[in-house]
């Protein structure tokens, strides 16, 4: 029986965080969509695989994303929810934005599973040609 118990709690613990599945921790919150606030709503992105996208901005950015004032200052965080349809009821994914000494990016499957985070040259690529927006590219 304590054999039991101690597989169950196992397979419990095991699989009951999202957020990190490999060790590698968010660079946003998994519930940010009910922490943050929708600052563009959900369109057709000309990048990002042709996905339609929204984006979430949270506290210390959601103001000054909207009103265009840049730099956003240390500790802004921006994800894009990443939709294949363009009603956007199911994500499919999310890249997040998250300014610490400079910008870091995470690409994340719809179950948080995290694939990618750094300064990610496809993201720099792109996000350096949108001019003095503080690599931010996507208009409220």
């Amino acid at each position: 029986m304590k054999y039991c118990l101690g597989l169950l709690l196992c397979v419990l613990c095991t699989c009951s965080s999202p957020t990190e599945p490999d060790g590698e921790p968010l660079l946003f919150p998994s519930n940010f969509a009910t922490m943050f606030q929708t600052v563009r709503d959900c369109r057709l992105s000309n990048a990002h695989d042709m996905h339609f996208i929204s984006v979430a901005a949270n506290v210390k950015a959601e103001s000054l994303y909207r009103e265009d004032r840049y730099p956003l200052p240390v500790g802004s965080i921006l994800v894009k929810t990443l939709y294949d349809d363009p009603t956007c009821t199911t994500p499919v994914g999310y890249v997040a934005m998250r300014k610490d000494d400079g910008w870091v990016w995470q690409e994340t499957a719809a179950n948080f599973e995290v694939y990618d985070t750094g300064a990610l040259q496809s993201c720099i690529a792109c996000h350096s040609t949108c001019g003095d927006r503080d690599l931010t590219c996507t208009d409220p």
